[in-house]
């Protein structure tokens, strides 16, 4: 039998008398049914017991995995995506939420460096529409969720006509060209100084405001340079167009003046 083994003890006599031969044989027949008894090797049921063990142990395991919910759906989002020595982040401009970006296709990194041309600043922003994956994570942390990004349909420059991230004033200027982004949503003044290829990040400062006139007084947080910035609400011609704009600026870099039209963010500007 399996799991077990018989054990028997066997006798032998020699026996001289017909009747104490007879009598012992009785004897010895009893004894030897009793003998070789059936008994289980200690230790023969582990094999038995372990594999219940494991059957047991793999049932909840196995309900665990067919009960696992199902990978995260593949969804399309549209917003703006940035990259920088700190990671890369999206704003989702459906959700006004921010998810970290742990995952990417490996083309759109020379896009977004594509986008930010000319004159690209450290983590500057651009438009983008991206399928994707989202998983949550817990309450308390700096962002909403983790984005794994698989599918990238639209990468291209921000402008204020496709930016869902509100700014304080969007200012632009001819001759030479640049662009200077006003927004305390991204922290800081952002200058495109496309004349001489070059693109800078100032600190974010409160503006002074008195009566229709803003200041900006803040610097260069890497060399300390300062820069000074005045918008004014009067009407202002970029010269290039027929657009009209309800706001001029001026900007002071050590030395340099720029002068230019300014839109602040909500108020309606015609594209042509």
């Amino acid at each position: 039998m399996k799991g077990k083994t018989v054990l028997c003890t066997p006798y032998f006599f020699y026996l001289k008398s017909g009747f104490m031969q007879k009598s012992f044989f009785i004897g010895i027949t009893a004894l030897f049914f009793f003998a070789c008894s059936e008994k289980p090797v200690p230790g023969s049921n582990i094999s038995t017991q372990t594999d219940t063990t494991i059957t047991q142990a793999s049932q909840p395991e196995s309900q665990e995995r067919s009960a696992a919910a199902p990978p995260p759906a593949i969804l399309s989002l549209r917003g703006m995506y940035k990259s920088g020595v700190d990671g890369a982040s999206f704003y989702d401009c459906n959700t006004g939420k921010t998810f970290a970006v742990r995952g990417r296709p490996v083309e759109l990194d020379s896009l977004y460096y594509e986008a930010c041309q000319p004159a690209p600043y450290e983590n500057e922003s651009v438009y983008a529409v991206v399928r994707g994956q989202l998983t949550p994570v817990p309450a308390g942390q700096p962002v909403d969720g983790v984005l794994r990004i698989t599918g990238i349909d639209t990468i291209t420059a921000k402008t204020m006509f496709n930016t869902c991230l509100a700014y304080d004033f969007w200012c632009l200027g001819t001759e030479p060209f640049w662009g200077l982004l006003i927004s305390e949503k991204e922290a800081g003044l952002f200058l495109k100084d496309i004349g001489e290829e070059r693109g800078r990040r100032f600190s974010w400062a409160t503006p002074k405001v008195q009566g229709d006139t803003w200041t900006y007084s803040t610097s260069d947080p890497v060399n300390r340079e300062k820069v000074n910035v005045v918008v004014r609400k009067t009407p202002c011609s970029d010269g290039m167009s027929d657009r009209r704009y309800n706001y001029a600026v001026e900007i002071r870099i050590g030395k340099r003046v720029l002068n230019g039209c300014a839109v602040r963010y909500g108020e309606r500007v015609s594209r042509e």
